[in-house]
């Protein structure tokens, strides 16, 4: 069966699968990308919010944020392994359920081809174990893909939905259940685990994971929720964020061994570089949820960083 694409080099990095497409099969995947977005926006669940459109990350914290004062129970996990366990006959099967094809009727991507021949081969492609699972994490496709792969998930837990049984959110493989009682709940996780052992899919039991109550508060994409109250960083994101201007703070002299030395005469390369990690690490913590978000434990870290480093950081930052 001729091919569309073609793999230049595939490599592990921390257990996920690389790849490195030649430049023709780039410029064919980066249209592809285009049009099976587009597909999948019209057939895939609302409350799949990573799709373009759907509000992204800061869309599903206020969307938890509004809905968890309504229910009292709750249910966060991911999918362990995701995208090395996505199986491939089941989504080539999918994607022949779901009859993908292009928006005007005829393929664009590629002149020989159609859009499912080059899904085809972006999934089978860099399977060169022949394992029968797995695709590129980081690629082109594969957060479309992940989208689709957990389509059934998505309409499983929508027909409860419509019942007013539960609330469902799904970022990835990131979901939250919400249900008004622990019966609702139980229900839900019972259809749950039902559908993921179709898909061969399991959840990540270690970390990520809570059911219980929501009053106990839940952490989801970075932040911590407890109903009525603003959601607030969790301490997962904070910790990686102090491990970080940690690793940055060791770089500068501590103010015990300063000496004459003034904040002016640092290396201004390191300054700069905690400055702008700090930043950008503050900008994605208030963009869209100044207001709607508690950033009370950030500023405490940033005005910490201030005091180890002696410069002041709020004429660079909007501290919300």
């Amino acid at each position: 069966m001729q091919t569309v694409l073609r793999l230049d080099s595939k490599w592990y990095d921390d257990g996920l699968q690389l790849a490195k497409w030649s430049d023709s099969s780039k410029k064919v995947l980066s249209l592809a990308f285009f049009e099976l977005r587009e597909i999948l926006l019209r057939k895939v669940s609302p409350y799949c919010m990573h799709l373009k459109g759907r509000g992204g990350i800061k869309g599903s914290v206020r969307l938890l944020h509004r809905k968890l004062i309504e229910f009292p129970f709750a249910a966060r996990f991911d999918v362990k392994s995701f995208y090395g366990s996505i199986n491939h006959k089941i989504l080539l099967r999918l994607i022949n359920n779901m009859d993908i094809k292009p928006t005007g009727g005829t393929p664009v991507v590629h002149p020989k081809s159609e859009l499912s021949e080059i899904i085809r081969d972006y999934v089978i492609i860099p399977d060169t174990e022949n394992k029968g699972k797995g695709i590129v994490a980081g690629g082109a496709l594969s957060t479309l893909l992940g989208a689709l792969y957990l389509s059934p998930l998505d309409s499983a837990m929508n027909a409860l939905y419509k019942k007013g049984s539960i609330f469902y959110l799904r970022y990835q493989d990131d979901c939250v259940i919400l249900a008004k009682s622990r019966w609702k709940l139980k229900t839900a996780l019972k259809l749950l685990y039902t559908t993921l052992d179709k898909l061969q899919l399991k959840i990540h039991r270690e970390e990520k994971y809570f059911v219980g109550k929501s009053s106990k508060g839940i952490s989801f994409l970075g932040y911590y929720f407890i109903p009525g109250r603003k959601p607030k960083p969790s301490c997962e994101c904070l910790g990686r964020f102090v491990k970080r201007a940690r690793q940055l703070l060791e770089q500068f002299p501590s103010t015990e061994n300063r000496g004459n030395v003034t904040p002016r005469s640092y290396d201004q390369s390191k300054k700069d570089r905690l400055l702008d990690y700090v930043m950008k690490f503050y900008t994605y913590l208030g963009a869209g949820l100044c207001d709607a978000a508690s950033h009370r434990r950030a500023r405490k870290i940033i005005l910490f960083i201030e005091f180890k480093l002696g410069f002041d950081l709020s004429a660079k930052i909007t501290l919300c």
